[in-house]
């Protein structure tokens, strides 16, 4: 029997309000998150604006102290052994908050591998490889400040793979990149997860967070709503999607429609003589009695086709008040 996963975070119970101010109410920002990254694993952590997203972050980073909960960081309590468990997380920070630029890309890796703690002998062996496999082999000798945009990101992301971390963090890793330089990084990021480290994904980019993530963890007000391999999430609301498009002997508006009233099936447009409805629904005899309206109706059936949802959908569809993926 194969051993668990080891993990890179464990979050039990994580729970932060903000006291009340003269200016604002007292803020329950997060509200009890429990969170799981495994050492091999991508996991996107995704929530609107105002959700608690930064908060838990925040405090995953040590930068702020929750009122409860535990929170470990490989096998470090973060309450306990700080200083240990910092030393198990490498943090990229969305923008140009992560480089010295008055040096070079070799002395940044010095400068900052060695605020890590890490053993410098074997960080400068290791280097021409990574610079390498980074596409900074020949910038070695610029100045960050030099760098464009994602060769900045290459090299804070090439910092914490050499740190060899259990857990690296990556807030917005692929903001502002062109299509190339994101995709580089994107595979660079599975790789660093192929490799044994646990990597935890913030970003607004759907299609970034589908292509990498392993796992999609959702937060709206404060709690955790879902966290569910990406695939699965994706296929709970394949099932939920159809467009039909019918047709009436007279174009005229086919009784069915009154479905509506039910909240899942809405006409979304109309030309000659042909109407398209869309139905949301974990149901499939709904479905089906969908089908029998307006069969006796006497209209057509044109098409009924399943819609192949993307993260973004899915996404909208659980922050926009439904609370959570259909069972």
């Amino acid at each position: 029997m194969n051993a668990a996963p080891e993990l890179g975070l464990s979050v039990v119970g994580l729970t932060k309000t903000y006291p009340k101010t003269f200016r604002r109410p007292a803020v329950e920002a997060v509200k009890g998150i429990d969170l799981e990254v495994r050492r091999g694993e991508v996991v996107g952590l995704l929530g609107p604006n105002g959700a608690g997203k930064t908060t838990a972050i925040k405090a995953v980073c040590g930068l702020l102290r929750p009122n409860a909960g535990r929170i470990f960081i490989g096998r470090h309590d973060l309450a306990k052994h700080p200083r240990r468990a910092l030393a198990s997380m490498a943090v990229v920070l969305e923008g140009d908050r992560n480089l010295r630029f008055r040096l070079n890309v070799k002395e940044n890796i010095t400068f900052f591998t060695r605020l890590a703690g890490c053993d410098g002998g074997r960080v400068r062996r290791e280097t021409p490889a990574a610079l390498e496999r980074f596409g900074l082999a020949e910038k070695a000798k610029d100045q960050a400040r030099n760098l464009s945009k994602g060769q900045k990101q290459k090299l804070s992301v090439c910092i914490a793979y050499l740190t060899k971390a259990a857990l690296v963090l990556l807030d917005e890793p692929t903001l502002g990149l062109d299509v190339q330089a994101s995709h580089e990084l994107q595979a660079i990021i599975g790789e660093m997860a192929a490799e044994g480290r646990a990597v935890l994904l913030t970003t607004h980019e759907m299609a970034v967070a589908q292509r990498v993530s392993d796992r999609i963890a959702i937060v709206n007000e404060g709690r955790l709503v879902t966290c569910q391999p990406t695939a699965e999430l994706l296929e709970l609301f394949r099932h939920r999607q159809y467009t039909i498009r019918i047709r009436t002997a007279d174009g005229a508006r086919p009784e069915a429609a009154g479905a509506a009233a039910d909240g899942d099936f809405r006409l979304v447009g109309r030309e000659d003589g042909v109407a398209t409805y869309e139905l949301n629904t974990t149901d499939k005899d709904r479905l089906y009695e969908v089908m029998d309206l307006f069969r006796d109706d006497s209209c057509e059936v044109l098409e009924v086709a399943r819609h192949q949802p993307d993260l973004e959908k899915v996404f909208l569809s659980i922050v926009g008040g439904q609370g959570g993926p259909p069972a």
